[in-house]
């Protein structure tokens, strides 16, 4: 009976386990790190193709926000949110020097 793919042979997956916790925590973490990276590039490219005219610093931020909308509306979504699909975009995150600065010449002009 697998626990952890369906698609997998039960022997198979006592090894994959055994591999895992013969592992150090360190490779582990390098992994992961690895994997977070890769996605990290993934939906950027994804992004990159949905809005071509942004640079890499607008695309990062659509990436920002794009994380934090589905944050905020964690186990909402049941199947992955494209990058192009018509989710409402996340305010972009801003600076807060330049939001502090805003505010104040809005009082001062007032």
């Amino acid at each position: 009976m697998a626990i952890l793919n369906q698609d997998m042979t039960d022997a198979d997956e006592q090894r994959l386990i055994a591999f895992w916790r013969s592992l150090p925590v360190w490779r582990k973490l390098e992994i992961m790190g690895d994997l977070y990276e890769a996605a990290n590039v993934l939906a950027l490219a994804d992004l990159r193709r949905c809005h071509p005219g942004e640079s890499h610093e607008q695309l990062v931020a659509r990436l920002i926000g794009r994380r934090r909308l589905l944050e905020l509306h964690a186990g909402v979504a049941s199947a992955p949110i494209h990058a192009c699909s018509g989710l409402p975009e996340a305010p972009l995150p801003t600076d807060p020097l330049s939001t502090a600065l805003e505010s104040f010449r809005t009082t001062r002009s007032s």
